[in-house]
């Protein structure tokens, strides 16, 4: 549960502020028509599991447009 959002945010990696790269059960099932309210929200729950389990804080990330 996120102590700023109070809503889950299950496998979240913040990255600014209240910010996080996390599953979304909600863009899971709804997709785009969903709201992010800033977030990366991810619909691949094994994929966003393994990628929380290997990252580490100071890992470098590299955002691409």
């Amino acid at each position: 549960m996120s102590p700023i959002h109070h809503t889950p945010m299950p496998y979240a990696m913040f990255f600014s502020g209240g910010r996080a790269v996390h599953y979304s059960a909600d863009f899971a099932a709804r997709g785009y028509r969903g709201a992010s309210y800033g977030c990366v929200n991810v619909r691949d729950r094994s994929g966003i599991q393994s990628l929380y389990e290997q990252a580490q804080i100071g890992d470098k990330v590299i955002v691409y447009r």
